[in-house]
């Protein structure tokens, strides 16, 4: 029966339970940094609105009434006029403006395009936050299925201690089991269900907080699957949502560029005004109330000083930048590739070892069994060996675990 217990304490089974990618998806959903992404698409929609109003005739009314001390005086009478010509000092007009930008060299598109590449690049920021979640989900994670691992162990042995316990307490009762061997099985299955009150104290507190984080009950945390991994090469593609972060930086850029070079491009308008002034604004000689109307063809074309190329410049400060910081982000990905390559070898030689010495260690638990049957061993010494096979137990299922929480974090760490 012992040598049943150490054998499979060493498997990790596929076992029913919450696993980990469910982990990811509901904890990921629970972010309050989720609640961005319907409010960078309004902010960009109302942008886009904004843009297309831009595009409509733009109307406006205007009034003024202007005082001056002195005005233009015709002292003499000219031809068909009733008498000398007087500005008079107080006048006003009120018009109705219109234009409308027939060409404005693409501006309005490219401003388009730069706010659509900004929620772009607001959207993806908001997904880079959520995959720093993953690192704290898998320490989370494996610590909880590390305490259950424990607990199960520690169960079996505590049930293999009370069967060799019943063994002891009938040889005590035909004078076969020297005096105190039962009593010190007792206290040793008293500290094993001491370790256990313990580990599941632990891991009700950790099954609350991954509880909290994927808004699942504890009772529904408390149970974990174990990850059935494939094991990951020594070097893997990397497909974080930083390099597609980085990707859209760059074209966020280069719309920007894009806009600078149509604002240097000539803007060709229409235009027309209308009103009533008094005196006729167009007209010299009509010094009284008149409507009056313009309107034409307007081009601009504006020089500005060399602004333009050094906006251009500046842009490819903030690009080279991009490209930097996404350089030493692969740089430091990559660093990962020979730490985890020399991690994964020690804790497999561990594991190799863990098993040797736990196959030792149940012939040898199973002689020590003998030996306290027959009275040539004490119970000290029996418990002695029946502890050593536990802490095996519990290091080949640690290091098992460990090198699982390895991959997973390798994998999270590359993007998958």
């Amino acid at each position: 029966m012992v040598c049943l217990i150490l054998l499979t304490g060493f498997r990790l089974p596929a076992q029913g339970g919450l696993d980990l990618e469910t982990c990811y998806r509901l904890a990921e959903e629970r972010l309050p940094v989720q609640k961005l992404y319907p409010l960078q698409e309004q902010k960009a929609n109302l942008e886009m609105d904004k843009l297309a109003l831009q595009r409509l005739p733009q109307v406006s009314w205007n009034a003024k009434v202007v005082g001056q001390s002195q005005g233009v005086e015709v002292p003499f009478t000219p031809p068909g006029a009733d008498g000398p010509i007087r500005q008079p000092l107080i006048n006003g007009q009120t018009t109705l403006e219109a234009s409308y930008l027939l060409y404005d060299g693409g501006v309005n598109e490219a401003q388009g395009r730069l706010i659509r590449a900004e929620e772009a690049v607001d959207r993806q920021s908001v997904a880079v936050e959520a995959n720093k979640l993953k690192p704290r989900i898998n320490s989370l994670f494996f610590n909880i299925l590390l305490l259950q691992a424990q607990d199960s162990i520690l169960e079996n042995n505590q049930g293999t201690l009370q069967a060799r316990l019943e063994v002891l307490k009938a040889g005590e009762k035909q004078g076969t089991v020297l005096p105190g061997v039962v009593t010190q099985l007792e206290i040793e299955i008293l500290k094993l269900q001491s370790r256990r009150e313990e580990t599941a104290g632990k891991r009700k507190a950790m099954a609350a907080l991954l509880a909290d984080m994927t808004g699942l009950s504890p009772e529904q945390t408390a149970v974990l699957k174990v990850p059935d991994m494939q094991p990951a090469p020594d070097a893997m593609q990397v497909n974080r949502p930083e390099l597609k972060y980085f990707d859209l930086r760059r074209q966020q850029i280069a719309e920007s560029n894009a806009l600078i070079d149509a604002g240097k491009k000539p803007m060709l308008s229409l235009f027309a005004q209308a009103g009533v002034g008094y005196a006729n604004p167009l007209n010299f000689f009509d010094q009284s109330l008149s409507p009056f109307a313009i309107g034409g063809v307007q081009f601009r074309w504006a020089f500005d000083w060399g602004k333009s190329k050094k906006d251009k410049e500046l842009t490819a400060v903030k690009m080279q930048t991009v490209e930097n910081q996404r350089e030493q982000f692969l740089y430091e990905l990559n660093l990962l590739d020979n730490r985890y390559a020399a991690d994964k070898a020690t804790i497999e030689k561990q594991i190799e070892r863990d098993r040797e010495i736990a196959s030792l260690q149940t012939e040898l638990l199973n002689i020590s069994a003998s030996q306290l049957n027959h009275g040539v061993i004490t119970a000290s010494e029996y418990l002695q060996q029946f502890n050593a096979g536990v802490d095996t137990q519990l290091n080949v299922r640690l290091h098992e675990l460990a090198l699982l929480q390895l991959q997973a974090d390798y994998f999270t760490q590359k993007g998958f």
